[in-house]
């Protein structure tokens, strides 16, 4: 992205309030997703162990991406400055982009089958579903988000299970019970990162039309 495209999202962005991003802001999009429905005896020792404060290789990798963005901050703010502590920043930020990358395909693995087109926010989000999820089951998400190659795991309500109108199959809609707020943070930023992105791609078609 040029210098112009990446103020361009920053402005939007920053027009943006907190509120609005968590309650509105929902984009289509593509990631890793793992999911799995938790017995109703296992609910609360899934939930205690996603509170734990002790990280794993899965959630290291949305420490990663959260590092990712305070050292992305910090090179603007320097490299005008300091051009080579800004060069030096930008160096550090590929090794940790390459060990997020390690971790998320070490935890959700490489299959192609893994990716699969969501209708993701902050709290909540749909996709499709071979199988009949029946509605208030408790489903534990392992999410792969892209470009940051964040792993986010959380708890999540299903609020909704209909069959598509098209093909086979169900679309299922859950909303999110848990997530980390730096979890949640992360993918705050993702939604409105994609966004921000897309409204450049559609400003970019109109000027070529």
């Amino acid at each position: 992205m040029d210098e112009k495209g990446a103020r361009e999202e920053r402005q939007v962005l920053e027009a943006i309030s907190y509120e609005e991003k968590r309650r509105y802001f929902r984009i289509d999009d593509h990631i890793m997703l793992k999911y799995r429905v938790i017995p109703s005896n296992e609910v609360q020792a899934v939930s205690d162990r996603l509170r734990a404060p002790l990280p794993n290789a899965f959630s290291l990798s949305s420490d990663f991406a959260e590092l990712k963005q305070e050292s992305a901050l910090l090179q603007r703010s320097v490299e005008n400055s300091s051009p080579a502590v800004a060069q030096y920043i930008s160096m550090l930020d590929k090794k940790l982009d390459m060990i997020a990358k390690v971790l998320l395909v070490q935890n959700m693995g490489a299959d192609e089958h893994l990716w699969r087109k969501v209708n993701l926010g902050a709290g909540g989000m749909a996709f499709d579903s071979h199988v009949e999820i029946p509605v208030s089951s408790v489903l534990e998400v392992k999410m792969g988000l892209l470009p940051s190659h964040a792993g986010l795991i959380t708890i999540g309500k299903v609020i909704r299970c209909q069959k598509r109108r098209e093909g086979s199959g169900y679309n299922v809609a859950i909303c999110f019970l848990h997530v980390r707020d730096s979890d949640r943070e992360l993918l705050v930023q993702h939604v409105l990162w994609r966004q921000a992105q897309m409204l450049r791609e559609s400003r970019q078609a109109d000027l070529k039309n």
